[in-house]
């Protein structure tokens, strides 16, 4: 069914952004507020995996039992079908302003714990604040704020989650190595609050609620909008619609394989490079990785909008898979500072295309729902590939069988993704969801 984009009242909604969007778009305001949303992210996903080693010392834990912190952080996955509901009954501003709170009390939770159940009910909040503030919230919201320029927005936006490990990540290892873990993550909580505030009284829901049109399109100009049909996002499927195409089905199961081999890498590269460098130098690696991370976010979102997403996809994925190949035999830095530039690029490229691909192939109207049911297919993967990698190397004795596994999952992940054509356009409405 071709959505019908009302003309907005000029008097009606958010006169205030109504008043700044007459000197630039608004929808700007919303990728920056994003783009903070997205580093707050990084800070509690990737900042994880620095706490490993400190813990394992402390407390004696094995690998696999740390990895499994990580693991009931990915919980959120499952929250996907409520989160989405969430967000399309109440907007993305009520949601982040829950989550950032949660953050914070995540975060003082962690530090005081001695247990390690006192870390994993840590690690289920911070998945709870996950699901509240993270990608499927932010694409949610880019996906209504833009149709044509959906993919460049998304990019910038997704860039946050690379900054944060530029800037962040080695932080966090300097104050661990000064001060101490705890400390650290307290510092985390305040930090949360201090970056999560700002982005609630920003945060606006969609553009017809304060008089505008996506990618800030004049009225006047929406004869020529509706003209370019599907281009430009107008098509809306229903979620029972969307799950009978082979085109989700496809999208699914390649994200599902690329995020199994990311938790995994997320979760054990930084104790893994410890094993061949100085913990300084991993973190130098790390950094490296994270700068081409936001490069490959931002390249994804300019190439998401002038060519076909799911063959960028497949591409970037054979990137991915060369990049692991490299972390397999490397043995120095020079090695591993190849496969952070290509892993790193490839992670932010899929970050800023495989949402919008999502926006472009099933509309806007109920993405929410479509989006968090497809996370929730995907989840059971996300979650147990880090505890399988940690038991895998505790087998063996060694990372690289665990790492080899990771390559040819993401292998897969790329044909499924050349297979993965635009679905054809709903012939009948179906009765409301």
């Amino acid at each position: 069914m071709n959505e019908k984009p009302a003309v907005p009242d000029p008097a009606a909604g958010d006169r205030v952004v109504a008043a700044v969007s007459g000197r630039f778009f608004y929808g700007w305001v919303i990728v920056a507020a994003c783009f903070v949303a997205q580093a707050m992210t990084s800070i509690s996903i990737q900042g994880l995996s620095t706490y490993v080693a400190p813990l394992q010392r402390e407390f004696g834990w094995s690998l696999s039992q740390t990895a499994a912190g990580r693991s009931f952080q990915q919980a959120d996955s499952f929250l996907g079908p409520l989160t989405g509901w969430l967000v399309d009954r109440f907007g993305p501003r009520a949601l982040m302003s829950a989550g950032i709170v949660l953050y914070a009390i995540a975060f003082v939770v962690f530090s005081q714990m001695s247990s390690l159940w006192g870390y994993y009910a840590a690690c289920v909040m911070m998945a709870v604040a996950n699901s509240l503030v993270g990608l499927l919230i932010v694409s949610y919201t880019l996906n209504h704020w833009f149709r044509r320029k959906r993919t460049t927005a998304m990019g910038i936006a997704v860039m946050g989650f690379a900054a944060a490990g530029i800037v962040f990540l080695p932080a966090l290892v300097f104050v661990q190595g000064l001060y101490g873990w705890r400390e650290a993550a307290l510092a985390t909580a305040a930090g949360m609050l201090v970056l999560g505030l700002p982005i609630v009284f920003l945060m606006r829901n969609s553009p017809e609620r304060c008089g505008l049109l996506p990618d800030g399109d004049r009225p006047e100009d929406l004869a020529g909008i509706l003209k370019t049909g599907r281009g430009g996002g107008l098509v809306d499927f229903t979620t029972r619609q969307a799950v009978r195409t082979r085109a989700f089905w496809l999208l699914t199961i390649g994200n599902a394989l690329a995020q199994m081999a990311l938790a995994a890498i997320v979760v054990h590269q930084f104790p893994y490079l410890e094993d061949l460098l100085t913990r300084e130098t991993a973190a130098l690696v790390l950094s490296v990785l994270n700068v081409f991370n936001l490069i490959g976010r931002l390249v994804g979102g300019v190439l998401g909008d002038r060519f076909r997403k799911h063959l960028i996809m497949a591409v970037n994925m054979v990137a991915a898979t060369i990049g692991l190949g490299l972390l397999v035999v490397a043995d120095g830095l020079v090695l591993l500072l190849v496969y952070a530039a290509l892993y790193g690029t490839s992670w932010g490229i899929r970050t800023a295309v495989a949402n919008s691909l999502q926006g472009d192939y099933f509309g806007r109207a109920s993405f929410g729902k479509i989006a968090g049911l497809a996370q929730t297919i995907a989840a059971p993967t996300a979650i147990l590939s880090p505890i399988l990698f940690g038991l895998i190397v505790e087998a063996t004795g060694a990372y690289r069988p665990a790492l080899m596994t990771l390559a040819v999952l993401t292998g897969l992940a790329s044909v499924l993704f050349v297979l993965a054509a635009r679905p054809p356009t709903p012939v009948k409405p179906q009765s409301p969801e």
